[in-house]
């Protein structure tokens, strides 16, 4: 799989997800996490462990607003890939 192309597919579903929200969504390719989220440091178990890992970082509003709904985004778009 090409992991930059999927992460921008899930990005862009997630985006529309949430739209009319205040809520950001980016990939590690844009460099604009917050320093509070832990994605891409080096001592994540994702990324220690993942040759090619995905990691979806949520901030608590989107777990408890869409965290379901971001769950089946991601699952729609891996699915038929795999």
């Amino acid at each position: 799989m090409e992991w930059p192309g999927l992460k921008e597919e899930i990005k862009n579903q997630i985006w529309e997800l949430v739209r009319g929200s205040h809520i950001v969504v980016n990939t590690d390719h844009e460099h604009t996490c917050p320093p509070d989220f832990n994605g891409n440091d080096a001592e994540n178990i994702v990324t220690r462990l993942g040759i090619n890992s995905l990691q979806i970082e949520q901030s608590e509003e989107a777990r408890k607003c869409y965290g379901i709904d971001i769950a089946d985004v991601v699952a729609d778009v891996i699915g038929p890939k795999i």
